[in-house]
């Protein structure tokens, strides 16, 4: 990618489910699409054609959250029904059922190792479950607020986790220790993401606002204003130097990742924007939102 990209969404093309859709992840490979929807299933999408490939049955309530493991077999998906679920990608078959919040579960991360994923929800509890075995290996806890995102840094050593309580804290992996808590939103603490690199972490919050911070020091590197609304769903570029966020105002941001600065703002969507992914492999971005669709968008150079 040059300085500058544009977006550009291909409305005739918009995928949709029969209630509002919370969460969106492509493959890893790029040619399959997932997203999980409050009417209770999670879709396969393929991406060329963007025609449902299978639907994923077994949640008992809304899904919240849903992630590939690293190779692509495997879908790990939670739910309000409080239990994270784990399907073979090829099949859409439900393989385990991890069980033990208790609680609506809010998000799901699978770490880049395969080994660990990640899940938060109402009980203000992280757990991380052996991805292999389904054991509930560690919890961490800490927060005073719903957990509402967890995600692990690209060497798997970190686990950051965002809350109701307006923190953000980073965990260590491998012993659940807490290496530092990062202060400076004014709200909950909607999402939560590493760059690329693992040196930058992202931020949106309901106050409205992107931050950036400095994973080695804790310290903000920019605040990123512009939506008119809280800020529910945000990621990096798969090269890192660009972020697009999406919010409650129904908008789609992109913003300059190295500066804070915000390039230009989109819409599309009618409602809240709850999930947001980029493809790995081709300038593709997808968003789902509470007006029930999933839109994709073609990333342009500038």
């Amino acid at each position: 990618m040059n300085n500058s990209i544009s977006l550009s969404p291909r409305t005739k093309t918009r995928l949709k489910h029969p209630n509002a859709v919370f969460c969106v992840a492509f493959h890893p490979e790029g040619k399959q699409l997932i997203t999980g929807s409050l009417d209770n299933t999670l879709i396969l999408w393929d991406v060329a054609t963007a025609k449902e490939i299978i639907t994923l049955k077994g949640h008992g309530d809304g899904v919240s959250g849903v992630k590939f493991s690293p190779k692509g077999d495997r879908i790990a998906s939670s739910g309000l029904d409080q239990v994270v679920r784990l399907w073979e990608t090829s099949t859409g078959s439900m393989q385990q059922s991890l069980s033990g919040h208790g609680v609506y579960l809010t998000c799901v991360d699978w770490s880049a190792d395969g080994k660990m994923i990640a899940s938060g929800g109402y009980d203000n509890i992280v757990k991380l479950w052996d991805a292999n075995s389904g054991a509930n290996t560690r919890n961490l806890v800490a927060h005073q607020g719903t957990i509402y995102a967890v995600s692990f840094s690209p060497d798997s050593k970190i686990v950051a986790t965002a809350s109701h309580d307006q923190k953000i804290i980073l965990w260590s992996v491998s012993d659940g220790t807490q290496i530092r808590t990062l202060n400076g939103h004014t709200g909950p603490v909607e999402a939560v993401m590493f760059s690329p690199d693992g040196k930058s972490l992202l931020s949106v919050s309901a106050d409205q606002t992107l931050r950036f911070w400095d994973v080695d020091t804790g310290e903000t590197k920019f605040t990123g204003n512009g939506h008119s609304q809280g800020v529910k769903s945000a990621s990096y570029t798969p090269d890192g130097r660009h972020v697009v966020s999406g919010s409650a105002d129904s908008r789609v941001m992109l913003w300059n990742a190295e500066t804070g600065e915000r390039i230009a703002a989109y819409t599309g969507h009618d409602n809240t924007i709850y999930g947001i992914a980029f493809s790995q492999t081709d300038p593709l971005l997808a968003t789902a939102s509470f007006d029930r669709t999933i839109l994709l968008w073609d990333i342009r150079e500038e």
